[in-house]
């Protein structure tokens, strides 16, 4: 199997890990797909989108849901990781029912430094609490979203 795949496929693998790592297909576009308005700069490692580059705004808007992806941006030599907290995206807890409207009186985390360990690394996220009062305790609000309190 390994004398056939040197045949036969090592240079389409090598050929395709090496577009990976470079901008491949989309370094022919320099405006964001999404609005058409940015500079495109930005790729997810774990969207499913073949690793189409977008702006920043875009990046953020298509991970509001999924907060800890993988976002990279490229520095015109290479793709390095950028936080979506960097680019300014912020998990609220506590409104379940509106998911997309912010919290009139949110709280941001202790120092606003929130770390999540996940099985795809460790994230620093901007993570704000409900102020409201209806969300209950900062542990409730963590374990209604899924995450486990530690230390």
């Amino acid at each position: 199997p390994l004398r056939e795949w040197v045949l036969e496929n090592r240079d389409e693998f090598l050929a395709e890990l090496l577009r990976w790592e470079g901008r491949g297909d989309h370094r022919a576009y320099g405006v964001c797909p999404g609005c058409s308005m940015q500079r495109a700069e930005y790729r997810c490692r774990l969207c499913m989108t073949g690793g189409e580059m977008v702006c920043s705004a875009c990046i953020v808007e298509h991970h509001k849901r999924t907060p800890l992806h993988v976002v990279e941006v490229w520095n015109g030599k290479s793709f390095q990781r950028q936080t979506l907290k960097d680019l300014g995206l912020r998990i609220q807890l506590g409104h379940w029912y509106q998911r997309d409207r912010a919290c009139p009186v949110p709280e941001p985390a202790p120092g606003d430094a929130f770390v999540i360990v996940d099985n795809n690394g460790v994230h620093e996220v901007g993570l704000d609490f409900c102020g409201c009062g209806g969300g209950g305790s900062h542990t409730r609000q963590l374990l209604r979203a899924g995450l486990f309190p530690a230390t």
